[in-house]
């Protein structure tokens, strides 16, 4: 109730002021409110950083910035904002070939996110280099960490807020109702860690080509592979060319929350057929008691996928990846969330 008397004081106080004369400016242009402390915006074709000046409109393209103890507020729609968090960094962008959507790039630190709940349409997006937050609705926290060897996202949903998650090789469809979860890759691209932090959902690991798959009717499926998670469970997905062709192969490990292994998959990205942990080694799985095995690797899964790849397939990128690391512990409840 708190942020939403604030959000609603701030917008009516920009409007009174005449600062909006049409809602249709914003289609072109983003506005930064309520800065605080050292926030900074390096605006399209410009190499140097300047102040940003509370209230006023910016091209997309931008990049901004907050250093120590700084946040401001940018604004997409009456409805849609974003608080930077300090020493974060984002760009804001619009993407003119998917009706003028609104690309929220995520470099370094913490947002704030507020979406208007009509958001059915993909108005706005939160992109990350671990994966791209689609069909958002309501507040969510984002935190990313980027160094030279990796990056590491963590996502929060609030109560009122629904997220979905798509990046290489897996498609998240449904983070609501205070879920939690921590996605890692490594820059070489090699491997992704999907880490569950809180709730329950499930995970669709993409066998196929498409980008963003309908995860709708995942059941009958001939691209998805469901992985059931619960908190401390993990999805463990690694990257590898096959030595003939050159196709991507991926190997899938899932773990519960004791750490132990569950299921464990390799395919041909492309291709239907899936083999599993038994098909892969020569040796049986372990009995009950004994340590789990680990999961097939690309190396030893790709003596099933030999045929030599399309001109496609070969194309294909590596998609991003990354080292396991602890999720950092936050205080669940997201108090003055946006404002």
């Amino acid at each position: 109730m708190k942020s939403t008397m604030k959000i609603s004081f701030f917008l009516a106080a920009f409007l009174g002021a005449g600062m909006l004369s049409a809602a249709d400016n914003f289609n072109n242009l983003f506005r930064v409110m309520a800065p605080h402390g050292d926030c900074q915006i390096r605006r399209p074709g410009q190499e140097a950083f300047e102040p940003v000046l509370k209230g006023k409109a910016y091209p997309f393209g931008s990049l901004l910035k907050c250093g120590k103890e700084s946040d401001m507020v940018v604004t997409f729609s009456e409805q849609d904002a974003v608080r930077v968090m300090a020493n974060s960094v984002i760009s804001a962008e619009l993407d003119r070939e998917a009706d003028n959507r609104r690309i929220v790039s995520l470099k370094q630190g913490d947002i704030l996110v507020r979406l208007d709940v009509l958001n059915t349409n993909n108005s706005v997006i939160v992109d990350t280099p671990v994966g791209r937050c689609v069909s958002m609705v309501g507040n969510a926290k984002m935190h990313l960490v980027t160094t030279p060897a990796e990056h590491q996202l963590e996502i929060r949903a609030e109560a009122s807020c629904q997220v979905k998650v798509v990046g290489p090789q897996y498609v998240i469809p449904d983070l609501v109702n205070g879920n939690a979860i921590s996605i890692s890759m490594p820059t070489d691209n090699s491997m992704t860690t999907i880490r569950d932090i809180v709730g329950d959902y499930r995970i669709f690991v993409n066998k196929g080509l498409e980008e963003n798959p309908d995860t709708s009717s995942a059941e009958s499926s001939n691209v998805l592979l469901p992985v059931a998670m619960s908190a401390a469970s993990t999805v463990k997905i690694w990257r590898e060319k096959a030595p003939i062709g050159g196709r991507l192969i991926v190997s899938v490990l899932a773990t519960g929350p004791d750490g132990k292994g569950r299921e464990s998959y390799a395919f041909a990205v492309g291709q239907n057929s899936v083999v599993t942990q038994s098909d892969v080694f020569d040796d049986d799985l372990p009995e009950d008691g004994e340590a789990a095995a680990p999961a097939p690797t690309a190396t030893s899964a790709a003596k099933f996928f030999a045929a030599p790849a399309s001109d496609d397939s070969a194309a294909e990128p590596a998609a991003p990846a990354a080292a396991e690391a602890p999720a950092q512990q936050q205080d669940n409840a997201l108090d003055d969330f946006l404002f």
